[in-house]
């Protein structure tokens, strides 16, 4: 018996001293030094703050991605179809100048007129099919050379008019079948 009580205790101890190493292992919170929970707090902090940046960083690089692909893309097709709009207004300008010149020398100054604006446009179309990347915006081109063509067998026909000093015809087929071409 009392080397059963001996053993006995040997292993209450040897319990109590596990017990023990276990708790050194995993202190609480509470029993902590507050050195080592500011430590704690600020590696915390610092892991999330660092999370919360590459976030950051990962989603700027998406939106820096699509402001280059408009920026290199789409901006400068805008630009030459807004120059090319420019263009075609001011070749119906020069087309009402012409019914409005009253003189051989008018005549043949606004003739120079449309054909340097003709040329104008025909070297921006030239500019945006180099900017053509879809193929919306080449159906786009497609519709575009549609419709100047169209505008332009308009366009002759109320020039010969003009140049015919028959106004008052030119004028109607610019106003009747010119509105909905441009």
């Amino acid at each position: 018996p009392i080397f059963a009580a001996l053993q006995y205790t040997r292993e209450l101890s040897g319990a109590q001293n596990g017990h023990q190493e276990g708790r050194t292992q995993m202190r609480k919170l509470g029993d902590m030094k507050i050195p080592t929970k500011l430590t704690m707090a600020f590696v915390v902090l610092a892991s999330l703050t660092l999370g919360t940046s590459v976030l950051s960083l990962v989603r700027m690089s998406g939106t820096n991605d699509r402001v280059m692909e408009i920026t290199d893309n789409w901006l400068p097709s805008v630009r030459v179809l807004a120059n090319l709009d420019a263009a075609v207004m001011e070749h119906r300008m020069f087309e009402i100048g012409h019914m409005l010149a009253a003189t051989d020398a008018n005549i043949a100054e606004m003739d120079d007129r449309v054909r340097a604006t003709r040329a104008k446009i025909a070297k921006l179309r030239s500019t945006y099919d180099g900017l053509i990347t879809g193929p919306e915006e080449a159906a786009l081109a497609a519709e575009i050379d549609r419709s100047w063509a169209s505008y332009l067998e308009m366009s002759d026909r109320m020039l010969v008019l003009s140049r015919q000093n028959r106004d008052e015809d030119a004028r109607q087929i610019q106003v009747q079948e010119g509105r909905g071409r441009n």
